[in-house]
């Protein structure tokens, strides 16, 4: 059995990572940076694990009802559950996702915690970008 990589390891996610390489033209996104690097401090951190947290949440809930529904029409081996009961389930995750996308803004990024974290990410790639160049 292998053993997962740690964040911000060379080898994350599968995504293999020379050393001092510049990842800003790879990932232009801040905090998939600031992770890779390991610069997240624990409010980023928090921040950004909360806001994957909602997101992971909401695509999961979508593939079950995906699956209900492939199964409701006969598309797998498994035989229809009773559609009352499937209505059922499909409404309590639909809702679920509502609240979840209503709880959307308030895991948005403050300026007070992203903009450190966004200093230090460019400080980084400048850095890398330096270390490159020599």
């Amino acid at each position: 059995m292998t053993a997962k990589p740690r964040p911000g390891s060379e080898d994350y996610f599968g995504i293999r990572i020379a050393p001092g390489e510049q990842l800003a033209e790879r990932f232009p996104q801040v905090a998939v940076r600031a992770r890779l690097y390991r610069l997240e401090d624990d409010g980023a951190s928090d921040l950004a694990r909360r806001k994957r947290s909602v997101k992971d949440s909401i695509a999961s809930r979508k593939d079950i009802i995906a699956r209900i529904r492939k199964r409701q029409a006969g598309k797998t081996n498994l035989p229809p559950r009773p559609q009352e009961e499937a209505d059922r389930t499909i409404a309590a995750h639909q809702e679920a996702i509502r609240r979840l996308e209503a709880k959307k803004p308030d895991v948005a990024p403050a300026v007070n915690i992203v903009a450190p974290v966004a200093r230090r990410v460019a400080r980084e790639d400048r850095r890398r970008a330096k270390k490159q160049r020599d």
